[in-house]
């Protein structure tokens, strides 16, 4: 099988049982609600498991990424990236992936943050902000 990403359209019992695997900031039984409200969801599978997921919603004329999250024992083999190369893909020309995690995370969880986006080809403007060109 190859890995592949998608916009998450139905969640399925084997989905949400793979979510839970994923270390989210909500119980597993509250999943559904918190995906329900968060905003647009994206994830990545591999062998017909997701692996990971990505949350961004609009913001004015862009979006913000909001949430990231590669299951532990496939990470640092690129997950994250492709799923948010994909993600970009799918936004229209003119609008830009902004990053809004990096106001939740301080020390060396941010130094962390902003050496994965800078390895993902994220560049960052003159006030700071993380965006994908």
């Amino acid at each position: 099988m190859r890995l592949s990403a998608s916009q998450l359209s139905q969640l399925t019992p084997e989905i949400l049982h793979d979510l839970s695997r994923l270390g989210l900031p909500v119980p597993s039984e509250a999943i559904a609600g918190w995906l329900e409200h968060a905003g647009q969801a994206w994830i990545a599978t591999f062998n017909n498991k997701v692996i990971a997921l990505a949350i961004a919603h609009q913001s004015g004329m862009d979006y913000t990424l909001d949430f990231l999250s590669v299951r532990e024992a496939t990470r640092r083999r690129g997950v994250g990236c492709y799923l948010l190369q994909e993600l970009t893909n799918a936004l229209p020309d003119s609008v830009q992936l902004l990053d809004s995690q990096s106001e939740r995370l301080e020390g060396v969880e941010l130094a962390q943050w902003h050496q994965f986006l800078a390895a993902c080809d994220w560049q960052q403007n003159v006030t700071g902000q993380w965006f994908r060109p």
